[in-house]
C-alpha cells in the first residue's frame, strides 16, 4: 500500500461552499470539509483498495493526475456539488455516485461511519472499473458492476490491511442475513439475475457476484473470471459457459444457494453507530449505542476488555429493544445490573469496583437466572433474576460515550 502523501489544499469559490478542502495521496484527490478528521485514514484505505483493484483487474485507471472524489457532509451538500459539476439530478437521491463524464466519484455521509465508509469503498470500484478496463463507459450488466462493488465494499479495514469480499460485517444494512434467508427459503432466482432479467438489485448482486467469486466450485470461478474480462469488452455475459449444460447449471445454481444460505452474521445493529476497527468494535453515541448477537447460541454470557470514556457494557437477554438486562459499568467506580423494562430503566443491583475508564469483564449467566460480573479478575456482583430475562441473545452497549470492546469471547449455556 502507497502511504498517504498528506498534502492538503485549499479550494477556492467553485465549490458549493468556501469551506471545503482537497487531501491528496499518490492516486486520489478528496475534496471534504475543511479540517475533516478522517482525511488520513480515508486515503490510506483509498491506497489500499487501489492496489487491490490493480491486482484483480490486471490493470490501472487511464488518467491523468490523480483520481477524484468527493465526500459532502450532507445531501443538501451533495446535490448543490452535483448542480455545480453538471451531474444529472436525478442521482441527487443516491448515497453516491461515479460520474463518467468528469471521472469524479461523489457520495455524502451516511448514518453511520462504517455505512459510509462502505460506500465510499462502492465508488471507488465503481470508478477503478470504469477507467481501468471499461474504457469509461457502461460496458457490463448493472448486476455484474453493482454487485461487484458491494463485493469489494463489505469489507474490513484496520488502519493498515483492506480485507474486501467479507460475509460477516457490522454494518446497518441487512443485506447478507436477508439475502442468506432468501436463498434458504427458494426466493433468491440466481438465474434471472445471470441472465440480467432482473437489472442490478444491490443486495441480489452482491449475492451472486459473492458466490462466483467466493463460495462456487473452482472451475465455475475460473470461467466466471474469463467471462468478465469479456464483459469488460462489451460482450454479453453467457451463463452457460460459466455454469455448463443444463443438469451442470441446475447443480451450480442449488450449489449456489447453498453456499449463500448458509452464511451467518454475528452482529445485529439496534441503536447506532457501531463500527470496527480490525478486531476492536466500536460504539459511539449522543445517546444509547446498542448491538446484540444475531443469534442464541451465546446466551451464557460474553468476556470482553473494554474501554469507555463514560457509561458502557454488556446486554443480556435481548428480547427487544424495550426488553432486556444491562450490566453498566461506570468510570467513577460501579457496576449497576439494570432492567429495560417497557421503555424505562429499573435498577436490579449494584456494586463498587475500582474507579476507571478500562476494564477486563466476564459476564455470565444461566438457565436459573444468576447472573455474576467479574472485573479484572475478581468477582464483583452476583445476583439472581427471573428466567426468561435471559431468554434473549447478549450484547454490548455505549451511553452518550464512545466505548472500544475487544478479545470478545461468548459463552453458551
Amino acid at each position: 500500500m502507497t502511504a498517504p502523501l498528506l498534502i492538503t489544499v485549499a479550494l477556492g469559490s467553485a465549490l458549493p461552499s468556501a469551506d471545503w478542502q482537497a487531501f491528496e495521496s499518490a492516486h486520489y484527490r478528496l475534496t471534504a470539509p475543511v479540517g475533516f478528521e478522517q482525511a488520513d485514514d480515508w486515503l490510506a484505505l483509498a491506497e489500499a483498495v487501489h492496489a487491490e483493484l490493480a491486482a484483480y483487474f490486471g490493470a490501472e485507471p487511464r488518467v491523468e493526475g490523480r483520481l477524484d472524489v468527493v465526500y459532502c457532509p450532507d445531501q443538501a451538500s451533495y446535490r448543490a456539488r452535483l448542480a455545480e459539476d453538471g451531474v444529472d439530478p436525478s442521482v441527487g437521491d443516491a448515497g453516491g455516485v461515479y460520474w463518467p463524464p468528469n471521472q469524479r466519484a461523489y457520495l455524502w455521509r451516511q448514518p453511520s461511519q462504517s455505512f459510509t465508509r462502505h460506500l465510499f469503498v462502492h465508488e471507488l470500484v465503481h470508478q477503478f472499473q470504469f477507467l481501468a478496463v471499461m474504457r469509461n463507459r457502461g460496458a457490463c450488466p448493472s448486476w455484474y458492476t453493482e454487485g461487484l462493488a458491494e463485493h469489494f465494499a463489505f469489507h474490513t479495514w484496520d488502519g493498515a490491511v483492506f480485507s474486501p469480499g467479507q460475509s460477516d460485517v457490522v454494518g446497518l444494512e441487512r443485506n447478507i442475513p436477508n439475502m442468506a434467508a432468501a436463498a434458504r427459503e427458494g426466493r433468491l432466482d440466481l438465474l434471472a439475475l445471470l441472465e440480467g432479467r432482473m437489472g442490478g438489485p444491490k443486495p441480489e448482486s452482491w449475492a451472486v457476484v459473492h458466490w462466483l467469486l467466493t463460495g462456487a466450485g473452482v472451475g465455475v470461478r475460473e470461467r466466471f473470471r474469463e467471462q468478465e474480462r469479456a464483459m469488460w469488452h462489451g460482450r454479453p455475459f453467457d451463463v452457460r459457459a460459466v455454469l455448463g449444460s443444463e443438469s451442470e447449471l441446475e447443480q451450480a445454481l442449488a450449489q449456489g444457494r447453498a453456499f449463500l444460505g448458509a452464511l451467518e452474521t454475528t452482529w445485529k445493529i439496534e441503536w447506532i453507530e457501531w463500527d470496527t476497527r480490525g478486531d476492536v468494535l466500536i460504539g459511539r453515541s449522543g445517546v444509547v449505542s446498542l448491538i446484540r448477537r444475531d443469534d442464541l447460541a451465546a446466551r451464557g454470557g460474553l468476556d470482553a476488555r473494554f474501554r469507555a470514556s463514560g457509561r458502557a457494557g454488556v446486554v443480556l437477554g435481548f428480547r427487544s429493544t424495550a426488553a432486556f438486562l444491562l450490566v453498566y459499568f461506570d468510570p467513577s467506580g460501579s457496576v449497576l445490573l439494570t432492567e429495560r423494562v417497557d421503555g424505562a430503566w429499573k435498577r436490579r443491583a449494584s456494586a463498587k469496583v475500582r474507579a476507571r475508564g478500562q476494564w477486563d469483564v466476564a459476564v455470565t449467566t444461566d438457565a436459573t437466572g444468576l447472573v455474576r460480573v467479574e472485573v479484572d479478575g475478581h468477582p464483583a456482583l452476583l445476583h439472581r433474576v427471573e428466567p426468561e430475562l435471559l431468554a434473549g441473545p447478549p450484547g454490548l452497549f455505549s451511553d452518550a460515550c464512545t466505548a472500544e470492546f475487544e478479545g470478545l469471547r461468548f459463552r453458551p449455556w
